[in-house]
């Protein structure tokens, strides 16, 4: 299995376990375009290759953090452990 396929389902099972939201694989590519198109919120760089976004999913705030490398979502935070 290819590293962007194994980010993309890690990156499925934390929405779900820590927002809450089960995305389909169309929803988290979605939100991976959300900020490719710069209409998600940045709220910091953690390194060169990943970086914190605010995302919106059918009207619900979520965290993620992007991984630069691979373009794509590679986690998501719960929101309440996220100084926004």
């Amino acid at each position: 299995m290819s590293r962007a396929r194994q980010q993309k389902q890690h990156a499925m099972r934390r929405a779900f376990e820590r927002d809450g939201v089960e995305l389909t694989g169309d929803d988290y590519d979605s939100l991976c375009e959300q900020i490719r198109e710069h209409r998600a919120t940045f709220i910091f760089r953690e390194s060169s290759s990943r970086t914190h976004f605010e995302v919106t999913h059918e009207e619900q705030l979520m965290v993620c953090v992007y991984h630069g490398g691979t373009q794509q979502i590679a986690t998501f935070l719960p929101l309440e452990e996220t100084a926004l």
